[in-house]
């Protein structure tokens, strides 16, 4: 239904795109950008597929995420810092133990940026730890 209502609404205007969000594997990316594609949405000049960056593997591998064929990605900050760390941000008992400032979370931050750059693409930020961000 998701991907009939983008194609309906791109009738229209072309200035709606895709992030694909919670991707686990290769597999999974590639099958989703297969199954947009054969819907006759195809990556254009005014048609971007983006991914989320959530989950640790996107970070590991994230030079073969990129290869698949996407545009940008945006780094979903709580949900990484969350899976990261292994803790649950809205838990009262480990909600001291989530924060975005973990070397390890930094790391991580880093590597998606820097290896977008490099690689070309589009790389944005949400979640909470826009406020550790120096402008």
């Amino acid at each position: 239904m998701e991907i009939e209502a983008i194609k309906r609404v791109r009738e229209k205007y072309n200035n709606l795109h895709v992030m694909i969000p919670f991707v686990r594997t290769l597999a999974g990316l590639a099958d989703v950008k297969e199954m947009i594609e054969s819907q006759g949405l195809v990556r254009s000049e005014d048609f971007k597929i983006w991914m989320m960056v959530e989950v640790p593997s996107n970070i590991f591998l994230i030079d073969k995420f990129i290869s698949v064929g996407i545009d940008g990605i945006s780094i979903g900050s709580n949900d990484l810092t969350q899976l990261i760390l292994g803790t649950d941000r809205d838990s009262q008992k480990l909600s001291h133990i989530f924060d975005e400032r973990n070397e390890a979370v930094q790391m991580a931050l880093e590597k998606a940026i820097t290896t977008a750059k490099t690689m070309g693409i589009t790389c944005s930020i949400c979640g909470q730890a826009l406020r550790f961000i120096p402008s």
